[in-house]
């Protein structure tokens, strides 16, 4: 008799926090590529960390975006290595796979109560409750998330610290679409400014101060040069 092959899980583990002000991912990608990541865990979740696409354009479909949004986030996950695709030339399709899906999410275990040993994936089985030293550990974090400090802003001519500086405008005769990428880029410099502003905020997020001016940089000159370029 075969077994009951098992049942894959409805949900995997998400850490928000760390989404949120510990990883660089907010940093690195626009408002819009966040929404497709998340898009991405959900489906590489049935998969267990993979999924896979015959054709992009019914996959930007599926997820209800379009295909220039598609590419341009799967190029952006790729680059800094969230990402990778293969292709199966057998059975013509793309395979994704979320780098550190197995990282992220607990590996195979026995229940306590049945005794199966890998007859489903850790997270579909109740997590079980944290430890004292677990508690201890959260509570810690807790305190520390909910009493960051405002950030310092610099004075006029002071060396320390980031100032906020002017972009140039988004010109008014350009296209619905691309004043909303130009509106978007210049939401992310914001962001980044802003995370330099909070000392104890670029430090979760992992970057150096120097780092963090260099990315900042960066994305006032790719804006500039967007702008120039639809002049």
């Amino acid at each position: 008799m075969s077994k009951t092959p098992p049942i894959r899980s409805t949900w995997f583990r998400f850490y928000g926090q760390r989404y949120l002000l510990g990883g660089s991912l907010r940093a690195e990608t626009l408002p819009d590529e966040r929404g497709v990541w998340l898009d991405f865990l959900c489906m590489a979740n049935a998969g267990d960390g993979h999924f896979d696409s015959t054709n992009k354009d019914a996959l930007a479909a599926q997820l209800l975006i379009s295909r220039e949004l598609l590419d341009r986030a799967i190029k952006k996950f790729i680059e800094t290595k969230r990402l990778s695709v293969q292709y199966d030339e057998d059975e013509r399709k793309d395979i994704f796979t979320i780098v550190k899906w197995p990282y992220y999410q607990a590996p195979m275990r026995k229940h306590k109560k049945t005794g199966e040993s890998e007859a489903a994936p850790a997270d579909h089985l109740p997590p079980p409750p944290p430890s004292k030293k677990e508690i201890k550990k959260y509570r810690k974090i807790d305190r520390a998330l909910t009493t960051i400090p405002p950030p310092k802003i610099a004075k006029k001519g002071s060396k320390s610290g980031a100032e906020k500086r002017p972009l140039p405008d988004i010109p008014k005769d350009l296209s619905f679409k691309v004043k909303d990428d130009l509106r978007e880029m210049k939401a992310k410099i914001r962001e980044l400014e802003r995370l330099a502003l909070n000392e104890r905020g670029r430090q979760m997020a992992g970057f150096t101060e120097g780092e963090l001016k260099a990315r900042i940089e960066k994305a006032r000159k790719e804006y500039v040069q967007a702008i120039e370029d639809r002049a």
